[in-house]
C-alpha cells in the first residue's frame, strides 16, 4: 500500500513540475513582420526607412527601359512606351560638359490615368492651384550608368499620343523637394518649351527639360474653394499611409499632406466646392496592406470647422486588389 502511495506522489510531482515548466516558457512571440500594437508615430521628415516608403515602392510603376545610338547627325527614335523623339546633333553632355555620342540608355513613362498618377506619386497642383491633367511624361537618359543632361541651349522634339484631344498648350515641369513633396511649375519659356497639335490626338512637344513634364489646364480660379481632411484610426499616420483625393469628373488628383503636429491628413484650400470626388487611403503596416475609399461631394465646412471632414476606415487588402482598384479610377 505504501508503495502505491509513493508511486502516486511521484507521478503527481512530475505533472506539477511539467506544468510549471510549460508556464515559465509559454511567452507570446509575434510572427515576423507583424505589429505587436498600433504604431501611432508621426514624423516631420519622411525617411526611406519608414513603411510608407516601402508602400510607395510597391505601388510604383517601373519606367520602360531601352537604348539608342546618337552620332553627329539627327537621331530619330521611337521608344517602347510609344514616344517618338528627334534629337539634333550635340544634344547630350556628360557631367564634364562634354558632348556625348554612342549608346545611350533611356527610361520613359507615359502617365494618362488617375490611378497611374497615384502610383507615380503625382499631384495635379501647381503653386497651390488645382490643375486638370492632360497627361504626364518621365524622361531620363544615361550612359554607362551615369546620367547625361541636355547641352546648354539644346532642345528636342517628342511626339505624344493621347486618348483624347488636349485642350491645353501649356507645359509644366516638376519640383520635388524631398520624398513627400511634389509641385508642378508652369514653364514660361515658350521659345524652348511648347506643345502643338499634329492631329486630333497626337502632339509635338518641344522641350529643353528632362525628368517629369506634364500638360495641364488651370482649374477655374473663381470657383469657391474648400479644405478637406480625413478622420480615421490613429495608426494611419504619415509614416505608414498615403492619401489622395480623386475627382470623379475631371482629370485631377490631389495628394493630402500628413501633418506631424495635428496628426491629420488634409489638403490646402484648393478643392472646388460641389465636385463629386473619392477619398483614397493606402497603408502598409507590418506585412499587411490596407485600402480605404469613400465617395463624397466636396462642400464648405459645417459650423465652425476649418475643413470638410471625410471619415475613413481602411481594411486589410492586397497589392493585387489595390492595383485593380487604381486601374478602375
Amino acid at each position: 500500500m505504501m508503495s502505491r502511495i509513493r508511486t502516486l506522489l511521484i507521478l503527481i510531482t512530475g505533472v506539477v513540475c511539467l506544468t510549471g515548466c510549460e508556464k515559465s516558457t509559454n511567452k507570446f512571440v509575434p510572427d515576423a513582420g507583424q505589429l505587436t500594437g498600433p504604431d501611432n508615430a508621426w514624423y516631420n521628415v519622411i525617411s526611406s526607412s519608414l513603411p510608407v516608403t516601402g508602400l510607395k515602392n510597391a505601388l510604383a510603376i517601373i519606367p520602360v527601359s531601352d537604348s539608342f545610338t546618337v552620332s553627329n547627325t539627327t537621331t530619330n527614335i521611337t521608344t517602347p512606351s510609344g514616344l517618338a523623339f528627334t534629337f539634333a546633333p550635340n544634344t547630350f553632355v556628360n557631367s564634364a560638359d562634354q558632348y556625348v555620342t554612342g549608346t545611350i540608355q533611356q527610361q520613359t513613362l507615359v502617365i494618362k490615368t488617375k490611378g497611374d498618377l497615384i502610383r507615380a506619386g503625382l499631384s495635379t497642383v501647381a503653386d497651390n492651384q488645382l490643375l486638370i491633367s492632360e497627361g504626364s511624361l518621365f524622361l531620363a537618359f544615361s550612359q554607362n550608368g551615369s546620367d547625361v543632361q541636355l547641352a546648354n541651349g539644346a532642345k528636342y522634339t517628342v511626339s505624344y499620343t493621347t486618348d483624347s484631344s488636349i485642350a491645353s498648350t501649356e507645359t509644366f515641369t516638376a519640383n520635388q523637394a524631398g520624398v513627400d513633396y511634389f509641385n508642378w511649375t508652369a514653364n514660361t519659356d515658350v521659345t524652348n518649351d511648347s506643345i502643338s497639335e499634329t492631329n486630333d490626338t497626337t502632339y509635338a512637344i518641344i522641350s529643353n527639360n528632362l525628368k517629369w513634364m506634364s500638360f495641364e489646364n488651370l482649374y477655374d480660379t473663381n470657383a469657391i474653394k474648400t479644405t478637406v481632411a480625413i478622420d480615421m484610426p490613429s495608426n494611419f499616420t504619415n509614416a505608414t499611409s498615403v492619401a489622395y483625393l480623386v475627382f470623379n469628373n475631371i482629370g485631377s488628383v490631389v495628394s493630402l499632406y500628413g501633418d506631424a503636429t495635428s496628426h491629420i491628413f488634409s489638403t490646402t484650400q484648393i478643392i472646388p466646392v460641389g465636385q463629386q470626388a473619392t477619398m483614397i487611403v493606402i497603408s502598409k503596416q507590418g506585412n499587411d496592406y490596407y485600402l480605404g475609399y469613400q465617395n463624397f461631394v466636396t462642400a464648405t465646412p459645417s459650423g465652425t470647422a476649418s475643413a470638410q471632414i471625410v471619415s475613413m476606415l481602411p481594411v486589410i487588402s492586397s497589392i493585387g486588389n489595390i492595383d485593380a482598384y487604381l486601374n478602375s479610377l
